[in-house]
């Protein structure tokens, strides 16, 4: 045998064991399996191994012990299954601690439940990914259901119901110097119901950690603190991070205090950048219980920002209320951070609803949808900084404030342009939108409605192609005003790429149909594309009638 053939032998030797599969253990509190307690499987695993775990309820606390394994029920995609395997808390510890090493520790398909004094799962210069898990019933001071400190995590399709922080974060807690700049934290496809903090962040509070929100609800959580003086973000308590919502719903969240109550939903403090694209705001909450005077406010029923960016792409803000306070929807203010790239825009967003209620004696501005106010502090008077404007474009105004919006301050300023129903002391009111069925939620733009084709497309970022409703942003060559794009009511033969307009990026697009029967790339109705359709298409260059 020759040296050449061992070497070929002992590397394909080599690679055959890297590329083996860990172990597959078995767990079964009642029945045959490889162990029947989840630590003495977690103790006999390696790296790469995978823990399946039948239904049954285990009792931790659990420790992963710095090993990168996997630990699974038996179907995932059953609610019923997932439900009925529970890592267990029973009240009293947490249930899973995952130590600070490099390793990767994969959850999926489990219920954790019922953990107190440092909720359900701890990640401390980690990474955890949890997949199709339930997370109810959890308590801890900060951080009810996951506590993540200088960590990375992943949440896809999970659900964090019910659970409960004396202080920050009803169902997580976000932490770490080492996560600052950068996205820490990715949730996709999951929901957080019913969660409650004592003071800050009902569902979720982030220092430093940025995060990746997408299609994710945040239904009825809660900032409660009846007793104290302040509660600030019914759903999210940001400071000094940076956070992205993509299609994702914060619905009847509420920030409720005696005194200051901030952001039904979001409130952001010190640099935080907040973006939302196409996420909806809908019937969240600041509200101050004590009896309205100058000392009790509930400010931006849906965000309150401080010292913070704000861009808001195509959301809707719909039957937000704050008590005895400015800004029915949202509120800015700052003037302690010489910052003077902070960014706040809204761009095509609809506003219809909102409204505050018991305001004390005449307050000192109007009322106001969106208000934008830079108060007297050490950059603004004092070295004279100059900060950005409040920019609203393309939006939609249908609220029973005084004004739409406004800026005010040593240094406050605002630019509007192509909105629609929008309100302001020195201006005209201008033509009110119609909207299709607002008594039944519908704040589509009606057929002929004031903004249809009258926004102004510059505005649109780059990577905003797609309404609220994920149909085509541009229909007809000018994008509407408003987080709905009104589509055509018949087909529009020649559309092949669905851009609203019949162009030359259409036959580009039919030669790829030839021999389908793709409707908008047939626009010569013959039941298939071919090359009559591209010379039918070159009759019909233009926009897309509606």
């Amino acid at each position: 045998m020759t040296a050449r053939l061992l070497v070929a032998m002992l590397a394909s030797f080599l690679l055959s064991v890297g590329a083996a599969p860990g172990a597959t253990l078995t767990v079964d509190d009642d029945g045959p399996a490889d162990f029947a307690t989840l630590q003495a499987a977690i103790n006999a695993s390696s790296d790469g191994d995978e823990i399946v775990i039948m239904p049954g309820n285990y009792t931790g606390p659990f420790d992963t012990l710095g090993r990168s394994i996997l630990l699974t029920g038996t179907d995932p995609g059953d609610p019923e299954t997932v439900d009925s395997t529970i890592l267990n808390g029973s009240t009293n510890h947490r249930v899973m601690n995952i130590p600070p090493s490099a390793a990767l520790v994969i959850l999926r398909g489990l219920t954790n439940h019922a953990a107190g004094e440092g909720g359900a799962i701890a990640v401390r210069d980690g990474e955890l990914t949890a997949q199709d898990c339930l997370f109810t019933g959890n308590s801890a001071h900060s951080g009810g259901a996951v506590d993540v400190v200088n960590a990375d995590a992943t949440f896809q399709r999970c659900e964090f119901n019910g659970n409960t922080s004396e202080s920050a974060g009803g169902a997580m807690h976000l932490t770490g110097p080492s996560l600052a700049g950068r996205i820490a934290v990715t949730i996709e496809g999951s929901a957080f119901r019913q969660n409650m903090a004592g003071e800050i962040g009902g569902a979720m509070h982030s220092s430093l950690a940025g995060i990746a929100l997408e299609d994710t609800l945040f239904d009825s959580n809660a900032a409660l603190n009846v007793e104290g003086t302040f509660a600030y973000g019914g759903a999210l308590s940001l400071w000094t991070t940076n956070v992205r919502s993509e299609d994702c719903v914060f619905v009847g969240n509420a920030a409720i205090s005696r005194r200051s109550s901030l952001g039904g939903a979001v409130a952001t403090q010190d640099g935080t950048d907040f973006e939302a694209v196409r996420t909806a705001f809908v019937s969240n909450a600041s509200l101050a219980t004590d009896p309205p005077s100058p000392f009790v406010c509930g400010e931006g029923g849906a965000l309150d920002f401080s010292d913070s960016d704000l861009r808001a792409v195509g959301c809707v803000f719909i039957a937000n209320t704050a008590t005895n306070a400015l800004a029915s929807a949202i509120d800015y203010s700052g003037a302690n951070f010489c910052d003077t790239n902070l960014v706040h825009e809204l761009t095509n967003c609809t506003f219809a609803g909102n409204h505050v209620m018991d305001v004390f004696g005449s307050p000192p501005q109007p009322v106001a949808t969106v208000r934008h106010f830079y108060y007297c502090g050490p950059c603004g008077c004092f070295l004279g900084v100059d900060y950005p404007p409040l920019t609203i474009t393309n939006c939609v105004f249908d609220d029973p404030t005084e004004v739409s919006a406004y800026a005010i301050g040593e240094r406050g300023t605002m630019v509007e342009a192509n909105n629609v129903g929008f309100k302001h002391e020195s201006l005209p009111a201008g033509p009110a939108p119609v909207f299709v069925d607002p008594s039944a939620g519908d704040f589509r733009l009606a057929p002929g409605s004031p903004g249809v084709d009258a926004g102004d497309n510059s505005a649109l970022p780059a990577d905003y192609t797609t309404d609220l409703l994920g149909l085509p942003r541009v229909v007809n060559g000018t994008v509407d005003a408003g987080a709905y794009e009104l589509q055509s009511s018949a087909p529009c033969l020649g559309d092949c790429d669905n851009s609203g307009t019949v162009d030359f990026n259409d036959l580009v697009a039919m030669l790829f149909e030839f021999g389908n029967a793709t409707p908008a790339c047939d626009a010569d109705g013959s039941q298939n594309v071919d090359f009559n359709d591209l010379v039918a298409a070159l009759f019909l260059f233009g926009p897309c009638p509606k």
